[in-house]
C-alpha cells in the first residue's frame, strides 16, 4: 500500500531528512521557511508526474504530491535561494 510522505521545509532545512520511499509512494513538500522558497528536484525518473526542475513555493503553501517512480537509489534536492540553500535526500527502495 503506498504511503503519503510530507517533507516540511523550514529554516533549518527539510524535515524529515532523509526520507525513504518505495515505488508508488507520494511526496508533498510544505514550505514553512517564513519566505518564498525554491525547491529544486531530481530529474526523471525519480517522480511522476515529472515536476519542473525548480518549483517556487510560497510560505505556508505546498508543492506536490509527486509519486515516487524510482525503484532504487538516492535522489538529492535543494531548498532555498542561491544564498544559503539547504539540501535533502530521498532514498528509493
Amino acid at each position: 500500500m503506498p504511503t503519503a510522505h510530507t517533507i516540511t521545509l523550514n529554516s533549518a532545512g527539510p524535515d524529515p531528512n532523509p526520507v525513504s520511499v518505495t515505488h508508488g509512494d507520494t511526496v508533498t513538500f510544505t514550505n514553512n521557511t517564513g519566505d518564498v522558497t525554491v525547491l529544486t528536484l531530481p530529474t526523471p525518473p525519480a517522480f511522476v508526474p515529472a515536476p519542473e526542475s525548480s518549483v517556487t513555493i510560497a510560505n505556508e503553501q505546498s508543492a506536490g504530491p509527486y509519486t515516487a517512480n524510482a525503484t532504487g537509489g538516492s535522489y538529492s534536492y535543494t531548498v532555498g535561494r542561491t544564498k544559503d540553500p539547504r539540501g535533502g535526500t530521498i532514498d528509493a527502495n
